[in-house]
């Protein structure tokens, strides 16, 4: 698959569009606000509670146990998209002053959604009785995915961002949204908005740097990429391990085996097909994939259905 270089008017347009959804942190969700902990906050196709508890209150805090997580996710994943915003802006110093302002943007949006999702959580802190792990080594992560190829860390920062507007668009914004907590649902509008105008910039700078690379090094990046999923994938198993501790707190209770089995299956499940299986089998990721690996659409197929049938 062969694209041609992007010109500096595609950056303008994403700067462009970016000005025009523009929004700040205080508009979404103020320092003091209340959240209301009698709704879900989690779309039920992400959260998956009410598949494996019958009890609807103990569904509820199981819900949002998961939604303090997805959000402590997408603050975990942005610490390494900064990072490779800014090295891809440093590379244009002194080439295009377009693709320059669009990635020095893209990385000031991402240090904004990091504070929105901090204050999110303090947020939720105040509101839930007990306290919930996440996993925290969001450095030592980020330092992990930097040391691979720039094609395979921008592939999975499309990766990720086209998994956020499947999510708001597919759960979020369809009929399950008028029933979810409403400071919840902005929340992820206004990061949606950003996000789709990022999803953009990664196009471009893959098309860039495919452009300037061998075959040899397309296919060695999409192997990183590969590798950097099946780690992010014992993140997710880490994340189920908080969860279950998270409940059993929340509940007052221990869950039986079979319970806990139940739970810890489904939840695993759940994660993977939401952060995994949604963007490796996205169609607008599969032509970028293809532009490193020919095979990539048959090899990411395989990958998705090792993680659904686990």
């Amino acid at each position: 698959m062969t694209m041609a270089r992007p010109e500096a008017q595609e950056y303008a347009r994403c700067v462009q569009l970016s000005e025009q959804v523009a929004w700040t942190i205080d508009e979404v969700l103020s320092e003091d606000q209340n959240l209301d902990f009698s709704l879900p906050f989690l779309p039920e196709t992400l959260a998956m509670a009410q598949t494996v508890l019958s009890d609807p209150e103990e569904a509820l805090k199981l819900n949002h146990i998961r939604a303090h997580s997805y959000v402590n996710l997408f603050v975990f994943v942005e610490e390494f998209i900064v990072a490779a915003a800014m090295q891809h802006a440093q590379a244009e110093l002194f080439g295009c002053s377009e693709a320059l302002r669009a990635l020095l943007r893209f990385g000031d949006e991402e240090v904004k959604h990091q504070h929105l999702f901090r204050r999110f959580q303090s947020a939720f802190q105040r509101g839930f009785a007990t306290p919930c792990d996440v996993v925290d080594n969001a450095v030592e992560v980020a330092g992990f995915i930097l040391t691979k190829s720039p094609l395979a860390i921008m592939l999975t920062t499309l990766h990720l961002e086209l998994v956020t507007q499947q999510h708001y668009v597919g759960a979020f914004r369809a009929h399950e949204g008028a029933h979810l907590e409403p400071h919840f649902k902005s929340l992820f509008k206004h990061h949606w908005l950003e996000e789709a105008q990022h999803a953009k910039i990664d196009m471009l700078e893959l098309r860039k740097l495919a452009h300037d690379c061998s075959s040899d090094h397309r296919a060695s990046a999409f192997k990183d990429y590969c590798e950097i999923l099946n780690a992010f994938d014992g993140l997710l198993a880490k994340q189920v391990d908080f969860d279950l501790l998270s409940l059993c707190r929340a509940l007052g209770r221990t869950l039986s085996d079979e319970e806990r089995h139940r739970v810890s299956q489904k939840q695993l499940w759940s994660y993977r097909d939401g952060f995994l299986v949604c963007g490796a089998t996205h169609t607008q990721l599969l032509p970028y994939a293809q532009l490193l690996e020919a095979n990539a659409a048959q090899s990411l197929a395989a990958l998705a259905g090792a993680w659904s049938s686990q």
